[in-house]
Formats: structure tokens, sequence, C-alpha cells
């Protein structure tokens, strides 16, 4: 189906800024908080407990630095939701993208950090890959996941999952630190 004349879509890094860290304020921040700290209870993982409670605490700091962040950097074609579902694999063609509906413009390694944040978020050790994860991309996914995750509509399993994201890439930011 083609494009309404007219209908621009925006790059996804834009809608990531607007309805992400653009949408942070004092009401989006105790939404924010109560979903990290009701996912903090929820998770049976001390470790992902603990990031939830250490991420609310440091929502203004990531924030800060967001704002401080030069996102007018050179773009590259990515996939900005590259994850196990939108993945296919074959034992001798490879790895295939199923799903092109996310590529477009973006950060450098953007897709794989995303890849690997959707990998550490399912307990896989991405420790020998972390040479490509783009810390400006991470910092600007926090900021969209959990906004996302207080929006009143939709699947309480993928608001869930959006938090849990948020703190995966919470975890990796500071192991880069």
């Amino acid at each position: 189906m083609p494009i309404p004349e007219g209908d621009a879509i925006k790059p996804s890094f834009i809608s990531f800024d607007e309805e992400g860290w653009g949408a942070y304020d004092y009401d989006n921040k105790k939404a924010i908080v109560a979903k990290l700290n009701n996912y903090a209870c929820a998770v049976t993982n001390d470790n992902l407990s603990d990031s939830a409670y250490k991420l609310a605490d440091n929502l203004d700091n990531l924030y800060a630095n967001y704002k401080l962040t030069d996102y007018d950097q050179s773009m590259v074609m990515c996939h900005d939701d590259v994850r196990e579902s939108n993945l296919a694999w074959h034992p001798q063609q490879g790895t295939k993208i199923i799903d092109w509906s996310w590529a477009g413009a973006g950060l450098k390694n953007s897709d794989t950090t995303t890849f690997l944040i959707d990998l550490h978020k399912r307990g896989v050790d991405v420790s020998a890959y972390m040479s490509n994860f783009n810390k400006d991309h991470a910092l600007m996914m926090i900021g969209f996941w959990l906004a996302h995750s207080t929006w009143p509509e939709g699947d309480t399993d993928v608001r869930f999952q959006q938090v849990h994201s948020a703190v995966a890439a919470y975890e990796l930011l500071k192991a880069t630190a």
C-alpha cells in the first residue's frame, strides 16, 4: 500500500527523541518511577531489581546527559528494531531481516546496539561485542522505552518489556562508563 500523498513518516530517530526524552517532565518522571518500582518488585532477579531502582534514581542525570549529547552525527542505514522477533536464521543461509518496517537512517551501530540490548535482556553475555555498542543510541532508547511504558493503552506485557529493555540498556550503558 503506498503512503498517502503529504503524509510523511518521520525517521525513527526523530520519533525516539520526541516520544522519549522529549516527553520527559515532572508528571512523566513520576509515572516512569512508578513503572520502574513495579518492575523491580515483579522481577525475581536481584540484579535487575537493583538496576531498576538505580535507573529510577538516575533519571534526571540521564536526561541531562541526553540533552548534552550531539545527535547531529552522520547517519547510516540501519534497522531500529533488530531483535529476535524481526530476524530469521537458517543454517545454510544465515540471518535475514524479516521485518523491514524499522529500516532507515540512524546512528552508527544503533541496530547492533539494539540487538545487544535484546540479547542482554535475555541473559546472554554480550561483553565480547561491546566495542560495537553505541552509548548515544542506548541513552536515546532508554528515554523512548521508559516514556512508552507509561502510555495508558496497549498490552501490559509490551509495557513491561519496554521497561525491561530500558533496564537492560541502562546496565550496558553503565558497563561502558
